[in-house]
């Protein structure tokens, strides 16, 4: 399924997968390990290989995609951080 690279990508920055993550697992997440959990969760080495990989695309779609986009719907969007006035 092409496509799901690059939304790992941006999923792996966004602070909503990240309070996702956290909320899975009650540790705080960065990017790294939002990354991290992708290649463990898919099995994979690289993001790239979700748009190649059809058991990876089924994976992320139905451990990771799905249920993330659930819980968004049931969740507010993070803010983004306040740039401090100087």
């Amino acid at each position: 399924m092409k496509g799901l690279a690059q939304l790992a990508g941006i999923w792996c920055a966004s602070p909503d997968f990240h309070r996702w993550l956290y909320e899975l697992g009650g540790l705080p997440v960065t990017e790294d390990d939002a990354i991290e959990f992708v290649y463990l969760a898919c099995e994979i080495n690289s993001r790239a290989e979700l748009d190649t990989n059809e058991r990876a695309a089924h994976v992320f779609v139905e451990k990771i995609h799905r249920p993330f986009r659930e819980w968004l719907g049931g969740k507010p969007a993070a803010s983004p951080p306040k740039q401090c006035k100087q």
